[in-house]
Order: structure tokens, then C-alpha cells, then sequence
């Protein structure tokens, strides 16, 4: 059983040792539409640099990764990212008639300032077949000293600093 819900689809996978968990994964039709847009955008950007390129591609990226990095989705995240290095690669390479990365280079510069995918936004009890609530089993780790405070103040202020987050 599956859904789609807000460009996610959602559904349900069992796991090996035979629980069921809610999953999470980017949905296919906005994918592709995303990349279709981007390399259109690209490839209207040539004119203006590699530059201007790069801060789109980086701004883009984020705001993705951001949006859809929810727990259980990191495969599509990796995905998109892959293709919007290709698509990068493909438009930075077609500005003349001179190749201007060879895909060592590319990868070695690319590397400095494209985001990682990675998950942003995990969800904690989203298993529904579990019978404790969240993090009923967690245990206090003991937060480092910060500078100019005891160990008992920064606890203190650490716990309360997470409270207001929450």
C-alpha cells in the first residue's frame, strides 16, 4: 500500500525481521520534472558563466536536499544530486567549442561546493507497529564542558537551548 503525499511517496516495507515501518521516497514524476526544468535553466545559463551557474546549481540543490530529506529517502537524494552533476557537466562542457572540465577536474572542483545529501528531517517513532513510545529507551549522554562553564551549567543550558528548538 502507497501514497503519494506533498511530492513524497509514502508506503510500507517489512523488514527482515518481519516488523513493518512507514518509508519515505521522493516522488518520480517531480524528480524527473525537476531535472527536465533544471537542465532547460541550464542550458539557458550558459551565456552567463560558470559562475552563475554554480550559485544556481548550489541553491537549487539545497533547497532539495532540505525539502526532501526526510528519513528513508536518502537513495533518491543521492540520485538527484548524481544527475544534477551530470546535467552541470553537460552545460558547463557545451559554452563553446572547448571542452572546459574533463571529468577529473569537474569532480575535483565540484566537489568543494556542492552540498552532500544527506537527511535532514528524520521521523522518529515512524515505525507503527512499535510498542514503546519515542525514545523511551534513550539514555542522557554526558555533553562536553562548554568554554568557561561547569559541567552541570552547560547541561543545563544545552538541555534547555534543545527544549526551546522543540
Amino acid at each position: 500500500m502507497a501514497f503519494s503525499f506533498l511530492g513524497l511517496t509514502h508506503y510500507l516495507h517489512v523488514r527482515s525481521n518481519g516488523r513493518t515501518v512507514l518509508r519515505h521516497k521522493t516522488q518520480g514524476a517531480r524528480l524527473r520534472k525537476k531535472l527536465t526544468a533544471m537542465g532547460q535553466r541550464l542550458k539557458a545559463m550558459r551565456t552567463l558563466g560558470a559562475a552563475e551557474m554554480q550559485k544556481y546549481v548550489r541553491r537549487s540543490v539545497q533547497g532539495h536536499l532540505h525539502y526532501y530529506g526526510v528519513s528513508g529517502n536518502s537513495r533518491c537524494l543521492q540520485n538527484h544530486v548524481f544527475q544534477v552533476r551530470r546535467l552541470l557537466f553537460k552545460w558547463l562542457n557545451r559554452r563553446s567549442q572547448r571542452r572546459s572540465f574533463n571529468w577529473a577536474r569537474y569532480d575535483q572542483w565540484v566537489s568543494t561546493w556542492m552540498p552532500r545529501p544527506r537527511i535532514v528531517h528524520t521521523f522518529i517513532g515512524s515505525d507503527p507497529m512499535r510498542k514503546t513510545p519515542p525514545g523511551a529507551g534513550w539514555t542522557k549522554r554526558p555533553s562536553p564542558v562548554l568554554q568557561g562553564q561547569s559541567a552541570e551549567s552547560a547541561t543545563t543550558t544545552r538541555t534547555a537551548t534543545y527544549k526551546s528548538n522543540v
